[in-house]
This record gives structure tokens, C-alpha cells and sequence, in this order.
């Protein structure tokens, strides 16, 4: 996720970047109206919209974020949905909650739904060894046929933290997405080490885990991830705007990624440089602040949409159990299926982001307070990975609602 540096940048250019560079955002956009879905619902007081608007212009201000997305969701209901600022800086297009957005690590969730769809049906047993539904599935540690499907939704399958470019070469970056992509990228892995034994129960988080299961929901179900998802998720609820592949982005909904290079020049790329298509189970997910809390109410209603059972509720037990310490420190604490699970000042919080460079976003659920919110923005930190200015929104957002002190 948010925590794996693409460049190193230095310190001396990072003081450049900020003694001399333009500001990313000009003065008239640095705290711009927002452009609404619907009226903010009666369940949201004004002077919390008040607080949690202004916020968000000082964050955009100071951090030179062209755009930000906001949305809330209450008791089963979209109760705030929001853009602000511009979905690509200097074009005018404004940013809103149907703007989509590479939302990276929060692919994660739709991806472990979809495995517990298919361990309800009996087709996936948990415990089973990956070898089992992918015979060709090998790592040049003989460990890996103890690697089972549990290993990889918890993170501790022992595969190193990944630098997809250092460790993996050029084929991450392949851009043509097609539906062997998935396989073939599973058996590059033969020749790829292990850091630790399975058996230690050891955080390490990566994509490869969660690409591996992705082929695991195609060779099981028969068909192509991206169709399963689909078929699947994506349509019984309706998320309208969210896809897997790149090629069906809409070019007046899509966000523009934003980020400084080392020299400290701006740039701009549809989609995020760090979109890779062979990591689309881990990562490669566009979707929208809209369709988001359509997925945060989903998951509040323990895998219920209007009616209809989408993720089986007992899924949910086994999703949100925490397995294992994330030993990043903050908000990071522990990590379930597809899900971190943290506890602030006694509340439970079941939480995700995304970190493509210039695509933070944020995902957080509160269940015991029907709660959701989730932060889109197109600006991070220098040629980074990571999410934290979505984060910086969405926490304290949380908190607010929460009625928790800074």
C-alpha cells in the first residue's frame, strides 16, 4: 500500500520543491465550492459540514491537491457526498463524486469479497494449499506449496514486500491488459525468493498476494477475473463507474494524477503511473466516491445490498478478525482479510487506502457506528507512493463525526 517509496527524493530537492517551485494549485482553486451529488442529508448537522469543508479547503491550500472527493455514509445512507477543486488541474473539469479514481489497495476488498463468495459456495476451501486450484503456482522456495489461501488474504505468505520495478522487472509495467495476464504473471513468480516461513505468521505486506488469488477466483469460477467482478460485484450493487480495466475509463469522469518529479516540475498522468494491469486483484480498481459508499454500506450491512446477499454474512467474522500487527505504527495496527482492523479511543475501525502516486485515497468503516468515509484526492507527496494526504483528510473526518478531540 501507501508505504512503498517509487523514488528516492532527496532531501535537497524536497527543499527546492518547496523554497522555490509554483504552487501545484493556483490561489482561485485552493479552496473552490463544492459540487454536490445530492443535499446533504438532515443526519449531517451544518456545523459539522461547516468544519469538515473548511478543513478540507485548508488541506487542499497547504498541500497543493487540485482535487478532493469526499463522502459519508450514516445508518444505510448516503448522508454527504462532495468535490471539490478540479479532476485534472487547469482544465476546469471539475472534480466530483463521479469522478473515478485509481484507488489502488482499496481493490483489496472487492477482491477478498469475491473469495468468500466463492468459500460459501464451497468451490475455495481457506485452508487448502494455493497449489491446489493453481497447480503451476511455484517460488524458488520449496515453502511455497504450504502457502495457502488464508496466507495470502492475511499477508503472511512470506513473499518479500514488493519493488515492482527492482524485483519484478519490466513485466509489471506492461500496459496491455488481456485476460492470460493474471497467469502469466503467477508463473513469473517460479524463480521469485521467500523472506520468511508461512508458518511464522509474519505481516508482509504486498500485491502479489492478492494478484495470486485473483487468478485463484478465475481458474475456480471459469472465468476471467475482471468478468467475475463484475458479474459478481460490481453489478448487483450497482457501482455503475467502477471498473478493472483501464481502457473503459471515461476521459470526462477520470482524475488526473498530480505529483512532483525530483526536479520539482509538476506532472500529470491518466491514469497513475503505477497502475499496472497485472496487478489488478491488488490494485488496479477505478471507481468513485459514489460508488465507494455504495460499497461502504455493502459492508456495513454485513454484505447486504437492497435486499439481496452479496458477500454472506458470515464472511464478514472472518474478514475482520485481526490476524496479524502491521508493524507500520499510527492508525496501522492490525490486519484482517483484504481489511486493516485498528481500534481508536474504543472504536473499531476497519480501514484501507490506496497509494498510486498522484491517486491517494482513503476508506474507513466504523460498524458499530454505521459509519463510512471515503477520500479521494489527485495530488501525494513527491514521486511517492503513498496516501497520506488522503489519510490527512479522512481520519481526522472520522474522528469529527466520531466526536473524538484532534
Amino acid at each position: 500500500m501507501a508505504h512503498v517509496k517509487w523514488l528516492v527524493v532527496s532531501l535537497l530537492m524536497f527543499a527546492l520543491v518547496l523554497a522555490g517551485c509554483q504552487p501545484l494549485v493556483a490561489p482561485d482553486v485552493a479552496a473552490p465550492a463544492g459540487v454536490e451529488m445530492d443535499a446533504t442529508k438532515a443526519a449531517l448537522d451544518s456545523a459539522s459540514v461547516a468544519q469538515i469543508e473548511a478543513f478540507v479547503a485548508q488541506e487542499m491550500e497547504a498541500k497543493e491537491i487540485p482535487g478532493v472527493s469526499l463522502g459519508i455514509v450514516k445508518d444505510g445512507e448516503i448522508v454527504y457526498a462532495k468535490g471539490f477543486g478540479e479532476a485534472e488541474y487547469g482544465t476546469g473539469r471539475p472534480m466530483t463524486p463521479q469522478t473515478q479514481f485509481a484507488v489502488a489497495c482499496v481493490t483489496k476488498s472487492l477482491t477478498t469479497a469475491a473469495i468468500m463468495q466463492l468459500v460459501d459456495q464451497g468451490l475455495i476451501d481457506l485452508d487448502a494449499p494455493v497449489v491446489e486450484y493453481l497447480p503451476y503456482f511455484k517460488l524458488a522456495d520449496e515453502r511455497y506449496q504450504e502457502i495457502t489461501i488464508h496466507d495470502l488474504l492475511a499477508n503472511t505468505a512470506g513473499l518479500p514486500m514488493p519493488n515492482y520495478v527492482a524485483l519484478y522487472g519490466g513485466f509489471s509495467q506492461n500496459p496491455t491488459w488481456s485476460p492470460e495476464l493474471l497467469e502469466d504473471y503467477v508463473r513469473s513468480l517460479a524463480d521469485k525468493p521467500m523472506a520468511v516461513d508461512p508458518a511464522d505468521n509474519i505481516f508482509m505486506y504486498g500485491g502479489d498476494y492478492f494478484d495470486i488469488l485473483g487468478d485463484v477466483i478465475a481458474k475456480v469460477s471459469g472465468q476471467p477475473f475482471e468478468e467475475y467482478m463484475g458479474e459478481h460485484i460490481l453489478a448487483p450493487v450497482g457501482l455503475e463507474h467502477t471498473t478493472f480495466i483501464v481502457d473503459e475509463l471515461d476521459p470526462e469522469l477520470a482524475a488526473a494524477a498530480h505529483w512532483r518529479d525530483e526536479a520539482g516540475e509538476m506532472q500529470i498522468s491518466v491514469p497513475s503511473p503505477t497502475y499496472y494491469p497485472a496487478h489488478t486483484p491488488s490494485n488496479g480498481m477505478f471507481s468513485t466516491t459514489e460508488d465507494l459508499l455504495k460499497w461502504a454500506i455493502v459492508n456495513l450491512n454485513r454484505g447486504e445490498w437492497e435486499g439481496t446477499q452479496i458477500v454472506p454474512a458470515a464472511a464478514y467474522d472472518k474478514m475482520w478478525t485481526p490476524y496479524t500487527e502491521i508493524p507500520w505504527g499510527g492508525i496501522y495496527q492490525h490486519w484482517g482479510y483484504g481489511w486493516g482492523i485498528s481500534d481508536v479511543e474504543n472504536n473499531r475501525l476497519i480501514f484501507w487506502g490506496g497509494g498510486h502516486i498522484g491517486s491517494p485515497t482513503a476508506y474507513y468503516l466504523v460498524p458499530e457506528e454505521n459509519l463510512g468515509v471515503f477520500v479521494g484526492a489527485n495530488r501525494s507527496l513527491e514521486a511517492v507512493k503513498g496516501n497520506e494526504y488522503a489519510d490527512a483528510i479522512a481520519l481526522p473526518v472520522v474522528k469529527l463525526l466520531l466526536g473524538l478531540d484532534e
